[in-house]
């Protein structure tokens, strides 16, 4: 609630200069700032990140190496549990970025660019940043081209995350280690 009143603060003071400015002009600099601004959030969430899965796999290793087996893994469930968080947070922001570029897309085509198109090695190409990335994404599929950020962020977020489950597979074979010590107690028990 309140990023979307800042933008929209922000939006308003950058078109209020003149009187009359079209509504086109004032959802174009809405839309913008909009996406400026979750656009800046993901890069900033995922450098976040970075450093959080560093800290929780550093002292992992710290501990484990400090004959603290015990404490170790459960740096592990962090990191998991951060790494999922960041990971919902990162879809939510993607999603969020996507509205603003559709916004954008359509105000390229309809009021920028007016569908206007060049010709380059016999092949006619619309004008528009958004749009002619698009149309290229369409035309040459997903992975042919280059990978985007928007799928390469959540598989470096899910690898750490995976990275972080081995951690916890050491708290089921402690656990496991202490079920059998608890079952060789009560049978002591039971036989004395």
């Amino acid at each position: 609630m309140y990023a979307t009143r800042r933008i929209a603060d922000s939006a308003r003071k950058k078109t209020e200069q003149p009187k009359h400015q079209e509504p086109w002009k004032i959802r174009h600099d809405y839309a913008w700032n909009w996406f400026a601004h979750h656009a800046n959030q993901r890069v900033n969430m995922f450098n976040f990140f970075c450093v959080a899965a560093g800290v929780f796999i550093t002292a992992y290793h710290n501990f484990s190496e400090n004959s603290k087996e015990q404490i170790a893994p459960w740096f592990g469930v962090l990191g998991f549990c951060v790494a999922f968080c960041f990971m919902f947070l990162d879809f939510r922001n993607a999603r969020l970025v996507e509205i603003s570029e559709s916004v954008l897309k359509d105000i390229e085509n309809k009021k920028i660019f007016s569908g206007k198109t060049f010709t380059k090695g016999g092949q006619r190409i619309k004008f528009g940043l958004l749009r002619r990335d698009h149309d290229r994404r369409e035309k040459i599929g997903l992975l042919k081209g280059r990978i985007k950020h928007a799928l390469l962020i959540p598989v470096i977020e899910l690898c750490i995350a995976l990275y972080f489950l081995v951690f916890i597979g050491q708290i089921c074979k402690l656990l496991w280690g202490f079920i059998v010590y608890l079952f060789a107690l009560v049978e002591i028990y039971i036989q004395g």
